[in-house]
């Protein structure tokens, strides 16, 4: 790995690991319950796992259209970075409930390191990093296209996420059952998790080449509920990486 490469992966697996923590023990411990996968076979307006998400998916979108103006704003790029991470750290909740069959199941994947290369997602962090090192996703000099590229994987993810609620009650029998890699609400989250990997990394990237191509100046919000969140420096020398 590149000094750069070792530095944006080591800061990002940080934040998701961290994050993981803060789910599971702080407000939002109550969508580690097993019994939120019911919701996804109930009408859109009364399934709570749809509602939140779609709110994630609805505040990035609002946000988008100020980053022509906002690009400099530290606490601005720190919360567009959050929800990019949160992203990931939301499908990665997602598989690991289609992939149980009940609580302990489910607990096992999400909570223990042995699953996965990393706490907090099932897709290789490195590897992506590596790739969009090498071709950046975003030009710093046309901002607007930042913006409309950004709304497009935006759309791409909340559509991976509404297919998962179809299929399920299409396949009734499958409700309470650990699904497989090959069925399509697996397939699709481990796909939305590259994707917002990919994201998060691009605006990583992004805001540091506009920062005098400083990435210990990028900033994002505390991994945590965005309420509570302060603006922190994952990728600089002086951040305590020592979770990892």
């Amino acid at each position: 790995m590149t000094d750069q490469e070792t530095i944006i992966t080591n800061g990002i697996k940080w934040w998701l690991g961290a994050e993981l923590q803060d789910s599971k023990n702080g407000k939002n411990k109550v969508w580690d319950d097993y019994a939120v996968r019911d919701s996804y076979v109930q009408p859109l307006a009364q399934n709570a796992d749809a509602i939140k998400t779609g709110n994630h998916f609805g505040r990035f979108r609002l946000l988008l259209p100020e980053y022509t103006q906002e690009y400099a704003n530290d606490k601005f790029v720190g919360r567009l970075i959050h929800h990019t991470l949160m992203f990931v750290s939301g499908k990665f909740r997602t598989e690991c409930l289609l992939r149980a069959a009940d609580q302990t199941q489910y607990e096992n994947l999400r909570f223990d390191s042995a699953h996965y290369g990393y706490k907090g997602t099932s897709c290789n962090i490195g590897m992506i990093v590596r790739d969009c090192l090498a071709s950046p996703p975003f030009d710093p000099t046309d901002l607007q296209q930042v913006a409309v590229s950004s709304q497009i994987i935006n759309q791409q993810l909340y559509n991976l996420h509404h297919e998962i609620y179809g299929w399920l009650i299409a396949h009734p029998d499958s409700q309470h059952k650990a699904l497989e890699e090959a069925d399509l609400p697996v397939a699709n989250v481990v796909k939305a998790q590259e994707l917002a990997v990919r994201l998060a990394v691009g605006h990583v990237i992004l805001a540091a080449q506009l920062r005098g191509d400083d990435v210990g100046r990028v900033p994002v919000l505390e991994p945590m509920s965005i309420t509570d969140a302060s603006v922190t420096y994952p990728f600089s020398p002086q951040f305590d990486l020592a979770q990892i």
